[in-house]
């Protein structure tokens, strides 16, 4: 059994996180929060879980935008090309080709 870090303990952790999240990595950060994950207070827990989801949010979100975009870029695509063939249709219709 685990036992929940002390006020010690979670500041000596909290200051290793900043120091950690200013000169490591993403994958040390996880790493490091993923070791003492399960003696974090359930608050704490809490905020890191809300957090992550907020993260997961926000890149879908983004993820959702750039695909609308490449939709939006694609059907502007295809109706300019639809009108350049009507015009060329139109165009050896009239005999100009």
């Amino acid at each position: 059994m685990t036992t929940t870090m002390n006020k010690e303990e979670l500041g000596a952790f909290y200051d290793k996180l900043a120091e950690l999240t200013e000169h490591g990595t993403e994958g040390d950060v996880r790493t490091y929060v993923d070791h003492y994950y399960p003696r974090l207070p359930e608050t704490v827990r809490n905020e890191i879980l809300f957090g992550a989801l907020a993260d997961a949010v926000h890149d879908l979100a983004r993820e959702e935008a750039a695909v609308e975009q490449v939709i939006e870029e694609g059907l502007s695509a295809a109706e300019a090309l639809q009108q350049a063939k009507e015009q060329i249709q139109r165009s050896q219709k009239n005999g100009l080709t």
